[in-house]
């Protein structure tokens, strides 16, 4: 699928006091420690993204082999896989950003765990606008290793269930181009495409801005004027979350 290339300027905001938190006791959703597994209801990969993002929380991320072994012992917890042969869950990689390279919504940070099932990622073509941008895991209990909670990319217009999470791990800020002022940073000389852009920011811990109200957009707008880039620019776009 052919990816939007229009660049603009990117705000970020500090994701140590997001205050958007959703109920924890949500239909069909089972808690074990840092893991919710949606096991009665499907969406597709966008608005699985919106509705782990609304209780604070994160699509899924595997980066390793020690987490994939934990996610299994929790699908394992929750009798899923005793009643059904097979799953098939969204994580947060995908390679909407930039064909062939993979990433984790969740965090910004690489795919490098090869974890696929033999002759995935394919990019199989659903038609001549649809390929195939947004990652599952796959398990299949007939399937043998190649659907032994392994990665398989699908068409994120697909709807399938979901598995989300905490994410611990907060990254240092490099902080080349970026003013700071209060929570906002300010990517000022660089420009990316809206995933991208989500992709930089989370792999540095934060979050594209969000403007929920009068107040958010005034502090924007103050933190750009303080920035100095509307004194020697008089057209900004720039992308929010």
């Amino acid at each position: 699928m052919t990816k939007l290339r229009t660049m603009f300027l990117l705000l970020v905001l500090t994701a140590l006091q997001l205050s958007a938190q959703g109920d924890d006791t949500t239909f069909g959703v089972f808690r074990q420690k840092e893991y919710y597994f949606s096991n009665s209801f499907k969406l597709n990969w966008f608005k699985a993204v919106e509705y782990c993002r609304s209780r604070g929380m994160f699509l899924l991320s595997v980066r390793n082999a020690e987490e994939r072994e934990a996610i299994i012992e929790y699908l394992d917890s929750t009798g899923y896989t005793k009643t059904h042969k097979s799953l098939m869950a969204w994580m947060s990689a995908n390679d909407l950003g930039e064909e062939g390279e993979f990433h984790w919504a969740s965090t910004g940070e690489r795919v490098n765990y090869q974890n696929w099932s033999e002759t995935e990622p394919n990019d199989y073509k659903i038609d001549d606008c649809t390929g195939e941008d947004c990652a599952i895991l796959e398990y299949w209990s007939e399937g043998g290793a190649n659907y032994n909670y392994t990665f398989n990319d699908r068409s994120c217009a697909r709807e399938y269930l979901f598995i989300f999470g905490f994410i611990s791990t907060q990254k240092d800020i490099n902080t080349f181009g970026i003013f700071r002022e209060k929570s906002y940073y300010f990517g000022n000389t660089f420009k990316l495409n809206w995933f991208k852009a989500v992709e930089y920011c989370r792999s540095r811990g934060m979050f594209l801005v969000s403007i929920n109200n009068d107040e958010q957009l005034n502090g924007v707008i103050e933190h750009i004027e303080k920035s100095g880039y509307t004194k020697t620019h008089d057209v900004l776009h720039m992308w929010t979350s």
